[in-house]
């Protein structure tokens, strides 16, 4: 099976746009919060950075006022 990267292009630019969209949003807030509920804020970076997509939905999800 080959698979052509031109094919997936349009499938995946989107993807990228939203993860990195993501990421940049849960950085940002990560950085202007002072107290977190769960975790402190290296942990959260860490997070984020390393778990795409899920990383900065858990943020949102966890820690959001």
């Amino acid at each position: 099976m080959n698979i052509n990267v031109s094919e997936l292009m349009p499938f995946l630019i989107p993807l990228i746009i939203l993860q990195l969209l993501l990421m940049v949003s849960a950085l940002t807030m990560i950085a202007r919060q002072r107290r977190f509920k769960y975790l402190n804020r290296a942990a959260w970076i860490i997070i984020v950075v390393v778990f795409n997509i899920v990383g900065p939905v858990l943020y949102f999800v966890l820690e959001r006022k």
